[in-house]
């Protein structure tokens, strides 16, 4: 796993939604991961980092949940590299001192896969857009939502 227990991966919100914390764990899975502006966060909209209008609500949806009812809420997410299939929990609670929230992640399964051109920021793009589901890391090719190379057709993100 990629997880390292003695650095977990955690960060903290506001009562605005903007980033004002983020641990050590944070900062190293960027690097690991080639994630360019990892120092740069803090200040920012939690919202600049999360893609898909869908995914959006539902997480500001949670937050007003944990806000609301002081308690603590676990989500399923993808969080895969070009070489790997990540899948990983979020597990979103209150923190001390009112509005703010604070984002834990854990690696639940890590899956070593040939490499995915898609997912590797260094490759060269091309002007053409390709739709991709925050949440599940699947792929929108024409109505249908495919999984990298397996192919393999899912309901998608919306559904």
């Amino acid at each position: 796993m990629a997880s390292d227990e003695k650095d977990p991966l955690w960060y903290v919100i506001d009562g605005d939604d903007r980033l004002v914390q983020v641990s050590t764990g944070y900062f190293d899975f960027a690097a690991r991961n080639d994630l360019p502006g990892a120092d740069r966060v803090l200040g920012r909209p939690l919202w600049d980092f999360v893609a898909g209008e869908s995914v959006r609500a539902v997480q500001k949806a949670f937050i007003r949940r944990v806000r609301r009812s002081g308690m603590t809420v676990v989500l399923p997410f993808r969080c895969d590299g070009p070489e790997v299939r990540r899948e990983q929990l979020l597990t979103v609670g209150p923190a001390e001192g009112g509005e703010m929230i604070v984002f834990m992640t854990q690696v639940v399964a890590e899956t070593p896969r040939p490499p995915q051109a898609l997912l590797d920021r260094r490759r060269e793009r091309g002007k053409r857009t390709v739709e991709m589901c925050s949440w599940c890391d699947r792929v929108k090719e024409g109505s249908a939502w495919v999984e990298g190379r397996a192919g393999r057709a899912g309901p998608g993100p919306d559904r």
